[in-house]
């Protein structure tokens, strides 16, 4: 499983929304001319040192699980928002749970400041505020947030693909160098958690979009698979991480602090 994987399902761990406009927008300082080869190596790099010194950041995530066995199949999805402002000292965590198999929703929810952090828990059944400790859990490491386009141990797709120059896209107003692959061809099977000697893949399909700077703005991938202990069952992931605001990201007070201050258990 991969690091983001784990991340968004294991670790409470959304999508800021990208208008595409067209594809022929003018070229204006791409990472990397038509005719280089990427280095992975620099650019994780690149992205690290720039998102470390930023004084505020927005890093959204989407991960989408969808089993099929014969005529079933079940999808979930998880979506994730994480805000920070050094200069404030303020931090904000949302991540949205559900599952077609299931009708309601979960959303679990995170505001610290230097002094206090709360959190709120809402399912179909209650509505629960925690304070202390126990909302700390569901703040998510800022190294995580940070490193979690470059440092997977099993699955890191920016370092395991072959990727592609495919021109210079703008996206709100940025202009972003995109690279594509298409293919398992373009997976470096030693890497990949589902191409380890126990599982088939069928599909691999990936896209990167990178400042001109060297933030990696968004990673965008999809593989398709069956597990080695279920050869009736077909797996799809699809993980979309983003990376924004740097330096102009503001934390706003979520609109139930009053009530948490007051109900939430130390």
């Amino acid at each position: 499983m991969s690091r983001i994987t784990m991340l968004v399902c294991g670790l409470l761990v959304v999508l800021a929304g990208c208008a595409a406009l067209p594809d022929d927008a003018p070229a204006a300082d791409p990472y990397t001319g038509p005719n280089e080869s990427l280095d992975t190596v620099a650019l994780l790099t690149d992205h690290t040192e720039r998102v470390e010194a930023a004084d505020s950041s927005t890093f959204a995530a989407t991960h989408e699980y969808t089993v099929v066995v014969g005529p079933v199949d079940r999808t979930r999805t998880t979506t994730v928002r994480f805000e920070r402002d050094d200069r404030t000292d303020e931090s904000w965590f949302e991540a949205r749970y559900t599952d077609s198999g299931r009708d309601a929703a979960t959303t679990q929810q995170a505001y610290r400041t230097a002094d206090r952090t709360v959190g709120r828990y809402d399912t179909s059944r209650e509505t629960v505020y925690v304070g202390g400790v126990e909302a700390e859990r569901y703040l998510p490491a800022r190294f995580e947030t940070v490193h979690a386009v470059s440092e997977q141990p099993e699955f890191s797709p920016v370092a395991a693909t072959d990727w592609t120059f495919d021109g210079v896209v703008t996206r709100d107003g940025e202009s972003l160098t995109r690279y594509t692959a298409s293919g398992t061809d373009r997976l470096d099977r030693s890497t990949a958690n589902v191409t380890d000697g126990r599982d088939h893949l069928h599909a691999y399909e990936a896209t990167l979009l990178v400042t001109g700077e060297g933030v990696i703005r968004e990673l965008l991938y999809t593989y398709r698979y069956t597990p080695w202990d279920a050869t009736d069952a077909t797996m799809t992931e699809t993980v979309r991480l983003r990376t924004t605001g740097l330096n102009g990201t503001s934390v706003d007070e979520p609109s139930w602090l009053g009530e948490a201050n007051e109900r939430a258990t130390a």
